[in-house]
C-alpha cells in the first residue's frame, strides 16, 4: 500500500488554495474537489484533524451566511449537527440556533434543547455541502439520521440559498405554502 502522506500534502495544498480564493470561487472549488475525489481522499481529509476543523468551520460560516432569512424569519429553533468519523472516534456538534430570520452557529451544544438532531458522517456532510449528494437518498443509506421534529428537517433544503455552481447546483425546492 502507498504511503498516504504525499495525498494528504496534496489535499492540505488544495484546501489552502481554495482558502485564498473569494467565497464565490471557494464554493466552486470545494464543489469540485468535493465531485472528483475518491472517497479515500474524502475520508483521509475528514480524519485529519486540522482539515476537518477547517472545513467544518468554513462549511457552517458559509451556511450562515447563505440563510434565505425571510423563509427562516418565522422559524424559532435549535438544530444539532453531529458529525461522526473522526479519527479519536468522537463526534463533532454544531448546533445553528434560529432566531428571528438569522442564524447562529455554536460549536459544541448550545444550552437550548435542540428540536432536531442530525447525525450524518463527515464526508457525507462534505458531499451534502457539495450538492453532490441527496439529503432523502443518504437518509435511505443510511448515512444520515434524524431525530425530534423531523419536518424541521425538511424546512433545511430551503432556508439555505445554495450559490450557483456551475451545473452542480440542485434545483432549490419550492418553500412549504401557508395555509
Amino acid at each position: 500500500m502507498s504511503d498516504p502522506r504525499p495525498a494528504a500534502r496534496q489535499t492540505l495544498a488544495v484546501a489552502g488554495r481554495l482558502l485564498a480564493a473569494t467565497p464565490g470561487q471557494l464554493h466552486s472549488s470545494f464543489v469540485r474537489l468535493v465531485r472528483d475525489a475518491p472517497e479515500e481522499r474524502l475520508e483521509q481529509l475528514m480524519h485529519t484533524p486540522a482539515t476537518r476543523r477547517l472545513f467544518l468551520e468554513a462549511l457552517f460560516w458559509r451556511m450562515s451566511q447563505r440563510l434565505d432569512r425571510a423563509h427562516a424569519a418565522p422559524i424559532e429553533a435549535s438544530i444539532r449537527l453531529q458529525i461522526t468519523g473522526r479519527s479519536d472516534r468522537q463526534v463533532d456538534v454544531y448546533d445553528l440556533e434560529l432566531t428571528a430570520g438569522h442564524c447562529r452557529v455554536l460549536r459544541g451544544p448550545a444550552e437550548r434543547e435542540p428540536r432536531l438532531t442530525i447525525t450524518v458522517g463527515g464526508v457525507e456532510l462534505l458531499r451534502l455541502a457539495a450538492g453532490v449528494s441527496d439529503p432523502l437518498r443518504a437518509y435511505l443509506r443510511g448515512g444520515l439520521a434524524v431525530s425530534g421534529e423531523v419536518g424541521l428537517a425538511a424546512k433545511l433544503a430551503w432556508l439555505v440559498i445554495a450559490p450557483s455552481t456551475g451545473g452542480a447546483r440542485r434545483d432549490r425546492p419550492a418553500a412549504p405554502r401557508r395555509a
